[in-house]
């Protein structure tokens, strides 16, 4: 579903960004080995697609590693 959606857009919509993010997120509460193939994926297809979707990735991953970091 990740990869369509990424394939399916130029500019992805701010309120599809924030649902992943925060999607992401609490997934770190339970699974954080996931949330890490889900961010190589998404790195993967990002640099694939345009700009705009790299810096989705690295909007995404400065969230995900901030959280981690609490966590610990």
């Amino acid at each position: 579903m990740l990869k369509e959606w990424i394939k399916s857009t130029e500019e992805p919509l701010e309120e599809d960004v924030t649902e992943l993010k925060n999607f992401l997120l609490e997934l770190i509460d339970t699974n954080v080995p996931k949330v890490e193939i889900l961010m190589k994926f998404l790195f993967r297809m990002a640099q694939k697609r345009n700009e705009k979707w790299e810096d989705v990735y690295l909007t995404i991953l400065s969230s995900v590693e901030e959280k981690i970091k609490l966590k610990r």
